[in-house]
């Protein structure tokens, strides 16, 4: 997952995003508070580094999940080959399965069995 929001990096202690946090400590837990201040003036940088014009949302991964997604085995299905043949009239569901059998037997052979190895591919299919 890739997302886009906010840096914690970016927004000082002083500012609306961090204060109803910081307030609620307060009341809360008051001992807390001064720890979290600290903690966040040793956080932010990204102000400091205004040659870059980061801005304070940045895009966000998971880098295991990232790693993961070209690691991850990959097969053809029937579903996705009834992408591409929608006629179920004329191109049956065993059929489409027992393609999807033979094509994924075939690639495993080849070593094409990785998601990152599929795409790329099918890419150079449709090239």
């Amino acid at each position: 997952m890739i997302v886009k929001h906010s840096s914690e990096w970016y927004h000082k202690k002083e500012t609306p995003i961090w204060q109803s946090f910081l307030n609620k400590l307060t009341s809360d837990a008051p001992e807390w508070r001064e720890y979290c201040e600290s903690y966040l003036d040793k956080m932010v940088w990204m102000q400091d580094a205004s040659k870059l014009k980061l801005g304070s949302s940045l895009w966000h991964m998971h880098p295991v999940m990232f790693l993961g997604s070209f690691i991850r085995e990959s097969k053809i299905t029937k579903e996705m080959l009834r992408k591409i043949w929608t006629d179920s009239v004329r191109v049956s569901d065993a059929l489409l399965s027992a393609v999807a059998e033979e094509l994924n037997a075939s690639f495993e052979r080849c070593k094409i069995n990785t998601s990152n190895r599929l795409n790329h591919f099918i890419a150079q299919v449709f090239q």
